[in-house]
């Protein structure tokens, strides 16, 4: 009557092991804030330089510029792949970790373009808030439907 083995009744943990606590996944998200403040990206700047009384040059400098924060740039801090952060999203036992590191990112991404600090296009592409042209077609002039009103009230 018993056919098969029942050794997997005996286990106590069910698929394979996650990388990361909810705790240990916090924790590593706050490392990687202090990572990027700390790391800042360099960028060339131009600035004007006074050499003489009436003369000026332009010279390159090297400047650092605000890193924002990715959800692929944690993923690779932390070594896990994007897929697993967004297998951490859709499980009940990390009680909204991901979900508040997600608002941090775009908090923070939404927060440096409007500053100026990040280039607002990328940010909006990235965040989904690009802006969409839309092609009006026919468009009537207040004038029109005015002439429109007025001949169809005395037609009648």
């Amino acid at each position: 009557m018993n056919e098969g083995n029942q050794y997997y009744k005996l286990r106590t943990v069910h698929g394979r092991p996650t990388d990361y606590t909810p705790e240990e996944l916090l924790n590593k998200w706050n490392e990687y804030v202090d990572w990027v403040i700390e790391n800042p990206l360099l960028g060339s700047e131009n600035h004007k330089v006074k050499v003489a009384r009436d003369t000026e040059e332009i010279k390159q400098v090297t400047a650092p510029k605000m890193r924002p924060f990715t959800i692929e740039g944690f993923c690779n801090f932390a070594d896990i792949v994007h897929q697993t952060f967004l297998n951490y999203e859709n499980r009940s036992d990390f009680l909204g970790v991901p979900t508040r590191i997600r608002q941090q990112i775009e908090n923070m991404q939404f927060e440096g373009a409007a500053a100026n600090l990040l280039n607002h296009a990328i940010i909006a592409r990235k965040l989904g808030l690009a802006e969409k042209n839309i092609e009006i077609k026919d468009v009537a002039t207040i004038d029109e439907i005015e002439i429109k009103k007025s001949s169809e009230a005395t037609s009648h």
